[in-house]
């Protein structure tokens, strides 16, 4: 069990480092786009002086007209970077989001097995207790049993020695019955 969860954790990481690589590469679609932006901005500025420029002076230049081109076509390249760009980071959210709602599950599941561990490991504890308590009693059972036992031989030994003394009495009285009827 301990091994799944090594996995599971292993997992989360390896997760986790995914879930912050995305989001770096996330920062970094919205730092280009942000940039193709302002490009954007600055070519439509451009374009805008450039057609103002030429209808101001009225010039109809090859240059100006290769330049006009040229900056539609850029701009039209741009625009499409920034579609592409666009795309790009609506799949990286859609994979973020993916991925935390991953950690957040397996992060449900974990908390569910260290819940239940934490119940087992807490019968174990009471367990442990009881069994502490039943030797703590056994000992003290067995403390009482040697005193009784003790007791027992030293009662023992002054009941032999009452028995000799009660022998010694009763063959003192048998002699002093006989000596009795001998007279």
């Amino acid at each position: 069990m301990n091994k799944v969860l090594e996995q599971n954790i292993e997992f989360l990481k390896d997760v986790t480092c995914s879930n912050h690589a995305l989001k770096g590469e996330l920062v970094e679609a919205n730092k280009a786009k942000n940039r193709l932006l302002d490009r954007i901005l600055d070519l439509e500025a451009d374009y805008d002086k450039v057609i103002g420029d030429v209808i101001e002076k009225d010039v109809a230049s090859e240059f100006s007209f290769q330049q006009v081109y040229f900056l539609e076509h850029q701009n039209t390249e741009l625009e499409k970077v920034n579609y592409m760009l666009e795309n790009s980071s609506y799949r990286l959210k859609n994979k973020l989001n993916l991925k935390d709602l991953e950690l957040t599950r397996m992060q449900n599941l974990l908390e569910v097995e260290l819940s239940r561990k934490d119940n087992v490991i807490k019968g174990l504890l009471y367990d442990q207790s009881l069994l502490q308590e039943s030797a703590s009693n056994n000992k003290d059972q067995k403390d009482e049993v040697q005193k009784i036992m003790a007791t027992m031989e030293a009662l023992q030994v002054e009941l032999a020695l009452k028995s000799g003394e009660l022998v010694d009495v009763v063959a003192y009285c048998q002699l002093l019955e006989a000596q009795l009827q001998d007279k």
